[in-house]
């Protein structure tokens, strides 16, 4: 096992936790003297509104407010308030995991195994799922399989991110905040609202942030050279119109771009690297440290546009979602994450997807109600070009090597893959009584993909098509009993599916393409939900996966396969036995205090069944990594820390007429792998976050200072491994900065 290993200062650590439980354990505090309520969290995560307490599935809710207070910018940082959630990353594509199940598939119309959705929307190219969060109502992370409610069937989960709707009532708000550390940092955004008339309302949001990077390069030819900077913009325009009570129609549109090279600026980890003897090389070891001649960038940019119509009756809600997405990422890399020209891949990636859903809801008087629904979603993906070049090295003469020729195109392809997929679901309660209901569900999904790739280098070659398709039928059951009107008992068995895939971004004649059978899962939870005193919402479920058919994707950038051109190599790897337990406490514990508590356990995370697992290790003298396929049975599923918790404070109190508030948010991970078969190992990190502001007596305008990794932990946001090396992304040091709110 090959790892990067930090100290870690205890003592510092537990400062922290001292200082969190004084603060939750104030003097003067008392639970039981002086009550207060939290206010009830109501989410549409069953295509229905109802209490997060009388759903009967495992959920985490964040509003837009306390998402800002807790460091939450973008939706890499969700890992901070939602327990089991760890924001995965490969290459230039976001890749959540959610209780131990994640992707690493890259490759062109790859779908996640968890689904992200904006304003029910979904979002399917993963290339453009990390994005800053604008303008939020509030964040469901659903956790498990969501086969029978939603658009897309998922393995592993949904994030839904909801937005606000436009208001009858003239509504105007502005932030601007400002980072004084490394990096830098500027961040605005405006909303305004307003009724057009009796009928008719309009929003309009917009949103820039803009750093200047946090990444040093250890050479000093580039003294003060910054990489991994992020600039973000933003525009969202939605109308409403309600010509009646049961009838309400919005249109959205957005659009969104983004220039951002902390993807891709990576460093070598353990001093792997198949170019550290090459002559000229200066290596990065440092923290936050990366060594590169060329500032590697992923410019991305996506738009869209939807229309939602709702019609409720007495006892039915008709809806309807149309939508397009349209996006497209341009890629430079600095292959040899070195200061010399001997590697460097360009790439371009585009979609365009839409999607059609239409759902009834029941809300009859007697004891049985349903939600059924259909889908159709379709999407053309693909890479108009990825070229990949090299220059030449010569062999290793007194233990070192040297560029013997310039950067040539080594490879260029092109490839589309096409995804139609249909599919029908349906879900009924049936209430024996008051107390006991038993919910089941079903959802039939085809998908037929098409992939079509050629080598650009041989314009005469055949250009290389095959053609899949897969079906499958998941279903969930729940027993649900709510002892009380506020708590809630349940079980369920569940199954989840994501559909076969084809690896369009190679070259393979005259061999097929890769293929993948679709990966299902089957899972089994218990959980208990209640609000005690109207002071205290708890959430707790144990949960069990038997988890099939992994796909995983090995990244193979420096070194085509025999017979292939191309960076990936698509493979079922696995099966996977998971077993956790995770837990939500939000309470209130006066009118000044309010704290919540979460935690994920995940014991077992491993694969049961890996005998020809592929993966690398470091070659001799750590000159770059080599493929090893053996036995990977008993060893950790990446991402899949044994633990992880979120904890939060806040306080509230009248100051000089106007109100003080102050909040802090701890988070603390175990160690988790990066790559499979253990590759590079994470370690434990602490993360803490702190804000104060001050709203002024009209409670129109509030100015906080802000604090983000107030530990300065030293961690990676990503891993990755190839026959080049092993390598990781940084994440972001200590941040402090002023944020100024104001709202009319």
């Amino acid at each position: 096992m090959y790892s990067y290993s930090r100290h870690v200062n205890d003592i510092r650590r537990v400062q922290i936790l001292l200082m969190l439980a004084s603060t939750a354990l104030a003097p003067g505090v008392a639970w039981a003297q002086t009550p207060s309520t939290v206010e009830e969290v109501v989410v549409t995560a069953q295509r229905r509104t109802e209490r997060l307490v009388d759903v009967p599935i495992a959920i985490s809710v964040v509003g837009g407010q306390s998402a800002q207070s807790a460091g939450v910018v973008s939706t890499r940082d969700l890992p901070l308030v939602t327990p089991g959630l760890i924001a995965g990353q490969t290459g230039f594509a976001f890749l959540p995991s959610i209780r131990g199940i994640s992707s690493t598939g890259t490759g062109a119309g790859d779908e996640a195994n968890v689904a992200v959705y904006v304003d029910g929307v979904y979002v399917a190219q993963n290339k453009v799922t990390a994005f800053n969060l604008a303008d939020i109502e509030r964040i469901e992370v659903l956790k498990g399989p969501q086969g029978t409610l939603f658009g897309r069937n998922a393995t592993g989960g949904a994030i839904r991110v909801v937005t606000s709707n436009p208001s009858f009532d003239p509504t105007f708000k502005a932030m601007a905040s400002a980072g004084f550390s490394k990096p830098k940092s500027r961040e605005l955004s405006l909303y305004g609202s307003a009724g057009l008339g009796e009928t008719l309302a309009a929003s309009l949001t917009g949103y820039i942030y803009d750093d200047s990077g946090y990444l040093t390069n250890s050479d000093p030819a580039f003294s003060g050279d910054r990489q991994g900077s992020l600039q973000s913009y933003i525009v969202r325009g939605k109308l409403l119109y309600a010509p009646t009570d049961a009838l309400k129609v919005i249109g959205a549109i957005d659009y969104s771009q983004s220039i951002s090279g902390v993807e891709l600026t990576t460093t070598f980890v353990n001093n792997v690297s198949a170019f550290k003897n090459v002559v000229g090389v200066i290596p990065a070891l440092g923290e936050r440290e990366v060594g590169t001649n060329e500032q590697n960038y992923n410019k991305g940019l996506s738009w869209g546009a939807s229309l939602h119509i709702e019609h409720k009756s007495d006892h039915y809600t008709v809806s309807s979602i149309s939508a397009l997405r349209e996006g497209g990422v341009r890629i430079s890399l600095d292959n040899d994450r070195t200061r010399l020209t001997t590697n460097r891949t360009q790439q371009k990636v585009e979609s365009r997807a839409y999607s059609q859903e239409l759902n009834l809801a029941s809300t009859l008087p007697g004891p049985l109600n349903f939600i059924a629904g259909v889908y159709l979603f379709h999407q053309d993906a693909g890479d108009p070009y990825a070229n990949v070049n090299a220059a030449t090295i010569g062999p290793v003469v007194n233990g070192v090597r040297t560029v013997t020729g310039p950067l040539l195109l080594t490879s260029s392809i092109t490839d589309t893959l096409k995804t139609t997929s249909y599919s029908a679901f349906g879900e009924a309660t049936y209430a024996f009584s008051d107390r006991l209901s038993l919910v089941g569900g079903l959802r039939y999904s085809i998908d037929y993909k098409t992939a079509r790739s050629s080598n650009l280098l041989n314009r005469a070659s055949p250009e290389v098509t095959t053609k899949n398709h897969w079906d499958n039928v998941s279903y969930r059951l729940t027993a649900k009993y709510k002892p009380t009107p506020d708590s809630l008992l349940y079980a369920s068995n569940s199954t989840g599916f994501k559909s076969g895939n084809i690896n369009a971004p190679t070259y393979p004649f005259p061999n097929p393409h890769d293929q993948v059978l679709p990966e299902t899962v089957t899972a089994y939870e218990v959980g208990y939900k209640t609000r005690l005193l109207d002071g205290l919402e708890l959430s707790a479920s144990a949960f069990h996966y038997d988890y099939k058919n992994i796909q995983l994707t090995t990244n193979n950038a420096l070194s085509a396969a025999a017979g292939r051109v191309g960076i990936n190599i698509l493979q079922n790897a696995a099966k996977a036995k998971i077993s956790g337990a995770d837990a939500e406490l939000i309470g209130q514990l006066d009118e000044h205090w309010g704290w919540r508590l979460g935690a994920s356990w995940l014991p077992k995370a491993e694969y049961a069944d890996f005998k020809t697992g592929l993966h690398f290790e470091p070659a001799a003298g750590g000159l770059g990594a080599v493929s090893v396929s053996s036995d990977l049975s008993g060893s950790r599923i990446l991402r899949s820390p044994k633990m992880t918790v979120n904890a939060g404070v806040n306080y509230r109190t009248e100051l000089a007429g106007g109100e003080l508030s102050l909040s802090t948010n701890y988070y603390r991970t175990t160690r988790l792998f990066l790559a499979v078969g253990e590759a590079i190992e994470q370690p434990s990190y602490d993360i803490v976050g702190a804000e104060g502001g001050w709203t002024d007596p009209s409670g129109r305008y509030t100015f906080s200072v802000w604090g983000r990794n107030l530990t300065d932990a030293a961690y990676f946001l990503s891993g990755n491994v190839n026959t080049g090396g092993f390598a990781a992304v940084w994440a972001k040091p200590r941040e402090i900065g002023v944020r100024l709110h104001a709202q009319y």
